[in-house]
């Protein structure tokens, strides 16, 4: 191997890295098609000069230089059309078809022998002489280069952050046309490879300044080490060629491999900290997700409006994933789903979504995120109607918000603002911030119910204080008291209890893979016995809402069945233990019904709890279905003490009790 062929296959596997990485990230993704079709015709051209350049035999030679030009007679296409997809440019679509088209022509007079047919001896190897219809080449070549250049310049403005670094490339790049003029007889040895590295480190540099797509950690070690590379190479070759000149011919090889050596001892020294020179200069203005995740979630745990809440929520997640607009739709007491807040230039259709809509049901049965494309495996059946809602929204995609497998209100976000698929750390954002929001939205709702009860309370007692003026002293003080009450439930126990949920969630969510199996059964825990004293603070509330005759009911279709089965399955341990037979006896065939699930399993909980409570040991308590003419029957019974008929007009009576117990 001679020197001279080394720089050019060394800058082939590194162009060969780059778009490999490109194109497993998003293999339907026009932009990273078209990037790694480039970094091919790059590969094919400098790895097979740095094989030429070895070759004695002009015939190989010849065979080589076709392969060469099999890369070479595309890359202007390749690049031209990554230059369409990157900036959108509708207009030059048909343009990249003639293209492609007059690159087959040129490639089948490559292998008619036409294109090619004499080669130049150099001093570092043999090098392609132009003809005829290579000048052709170098003409429809001139042309793709300049009107790549038109779009460039056309572009700058309206994709400014895209075209900027495309741009700068595309003049780097340029430069490397200094490698056609060996193949017109001037013996210049030909340092296009150089320039091409730097093109394609520019372009991905681009790409993950702006998240074109997801490469981030590639790109920056590849950036790095290229650079690093770069500067040792050049000093290598400069020593090697001092060798050949001024050494006599037995120092060449032991001189090459001492410097292989010192290449191989000194580049792992320093990649590390030029990796992290580098990236302080070049990559700080990257959105730091992390900073922005904990910071947000710290803020979401204090807001209690909730019109602040949602809009700072919005604007910072908005930012964060670089995109043209972002909306936030939460479920409102007429049952419809309502645009809450939105997020940058782009218009969002500001209409509300009904319960029954294909796009809801998807979210709250499945609970994923849903993309405008094809990613979404399992929504087929309603793929057109979940994607025409998108568009009716003006989304590209939508996010659930689930409090406790219930639909709150999801997020709808449009395109991003540079060309490209969000990636797959803004999607982890998305989702992470999503879940959070989830607890702090249901928090602000509860904060706000409890300001509403406390002026309801309090307009009750200005109501009737004409009517009861000798206990008007005595209610001033008990309204003071629930004030208090509501007020410290709020600050003392909900805040600490969201500042409690949120970290264990975020690090369950976030690091969950790399925990020990007994810290995550330790968190859950935490996070199981945290939402319990959660559901606790809100049945106290919820009497509160029976006072001011504002508790709701939020009926749907049930299989009561299917509930009285997860009750009796629950209690079946402490009857055991009690030594009760507990019996279910189900009918076999029960209409489903229309009940609130949450307020109708409390009220058979009590019930079967109680049966327990005053049967014997060795007893038996049955709960049976029915079905009757016009309704559901449920019959709870045992074989305790039972109620004195004296007692029955007052079962229904809030705390009464026929004895002490508890």
């Amino acid at each position: 191997m001679t020197f001279y062929s080394i720089p050019p296959l060394t800058c082939s596997v590194l162009v060969l890295f780059v778009g490999t990485f490109v194109l497993s990230k998003n293999r339907t993704s026009t932009v990273n098609l078209t990037f790694f079709f480039l970094t091919v015709s790059v590969l094919l051209w400098l790895f097979g000069y740095g094989v030429v350049y070895q070759l004695e035999s002009k015939s190989h030679a010849l065979s080589w230089a076709k392969v060469i030009y099999s890369g070479v007679i595309f890359l202007p296409t390749f690049f031209h059309h990554f230059i369409v997809a990157v900036l959108n440019v509708q207009a030059e679509k048909r343009v990249v078809k003639y293209n492609y088209t007059a690159g087959l022509i040129f490639l089948s007079l490559l292998f008619g022998d036409k294109l090619i047919t004499d080669l130049y001896r150099y001093y570092w190897g043999y090098y392609v002489k132009a003809n005829f219809y290579h000048t052709l080449y170098l003409i429809f070549f001139v042309f793709i280069w300049s009107r790549c250049l038109i779009i460039l310049f056309k572009r700058r403005k309206a994709k400014k952050r895209q075209a900027q670094y495309v741009l700068l490339a595309f003049a780097i790049v340029t430069i490397a046309s200094i490698d056609y003029l060996p193949t017109y007889g001037i013996q210049i040895y030909p340092l296009g490879y150089l320039f091409v590295l730097v093109w394609i480190s520019l372009i991905a540099y681009s790409i993950l300044k702006h998240q074109l797509m997801d490469i981030t950690v590639v790109i920056k070690k590849t950036f790095s080490y290229s650079l690093v590379l770069l500067l040792l190479i050049v000093p290598c070759f400069a020593a090697v060629i001092m060798t050949e000149k001024y050494f006599p011919q037995g120092f060449y090889y032991p001189v090459l491999g001492c410097l292989f050596v010192l290449v191989g001892l000194i580049f792992p020294r320093i990649k590390v900290q030029a990796e992290r020179n580098l990236e302080n200069i070049l990559f700080k203005g990257v959105f730091d997700y992390r900073e922005t995740l904990d910071n947000l979630s710290r803020k979401m745990a204090t807001l209690q409006n909730l019109d602040e809440l949602l809009s700072n929520t919005t604007e910072t997640i908005g930012k964060a994933i670089d995109t043209n607009a972002l909306g936030m739709y939460l479920l409102g007491d007429d049952g419809q789903y309502e645009l809450k807040a939105s997020y940058g230039k782009h218009k969002l259709d500001y209409a509300n979504r009904d319960r029954s809509s294909t796009l809801v049901q998807y979210m709250r049965n499945t609970g994923e995120m849903i993309k405008n494309d094809n990613g979404n495996k399992n929504i087929n059946p309603y793929s057109s109607s979940i994607r025409s809602e998108l568009d009716e929204l003006g989304a590209y995609m939508s996010v659930p918000i689930k409090f406790e497998n219930e639909l709150r209100g999801f997020m709808v976000v449009s395109e991003k603002q540079s060309a490209g698929d969000y990636s797959k750390e803004e999607l982890r954002v998305l989702s992470t911030m999503a879940n959070q929001l989830a607890v702090a939205v249901e928090n602000s709702l509860k904060y706000e119910e409890i300001k509403e009860l406390s002026v309801n309370l309090e307009k009750k007692v200005e109501e009737r204080t004409n009517e009861l003026k000798l206990a008007n002293e005595e209610l001033k003080k008990l309204d003071g008291l629930k004030n208090e009450f509501f007020t410290k439930v709020s600050h003392e126990l909900r805040t600490p209890l969201a500042n409690i949920i949120l970290p264990i969630q975020n690090i369950l969510t976030e690091r969950g893979d790399s925990l020990d199996p007994e810290n995550i059964e330790e968190k859950k825990a935490m996070l199981r016995n945290a939402r319990k004293l959660l559901k606790r603070i809100n049945e106290i509330l919820d009497i509160a809402k029976l006072d001011a005759g504002k508790m709701k009911i939020e009926a749907s279709l049930r299989d009561l069945n299917s509930i009285l089965e997860d009750i009796v399955v629950a209690s079946s341990i402490a009857a055991k233990e009690m030594g009760i037979d507990l019996v279910f006896e189900p009918a076999n065939r029960l209409s489903g019904i229309y009940v609130d699930t949450e307020k109708i399993e409390k009220v058979f909980s009590n019930l079967v709890s109680n049966a327990l409570k005053f049967t014997d040991r060795g007893g038996k308590v049955e709960v049976k279905t029915k079905e009757a003419e016009d309704r559901v029957e449920v019959r709870v019974s045992d074989t305790g003490v039972g109620i004195a008929q004296e007692h029955l007009p007052y079962i229904f009576d809030r705390f009464h009790q026929v004895d002490g117990s508890s």
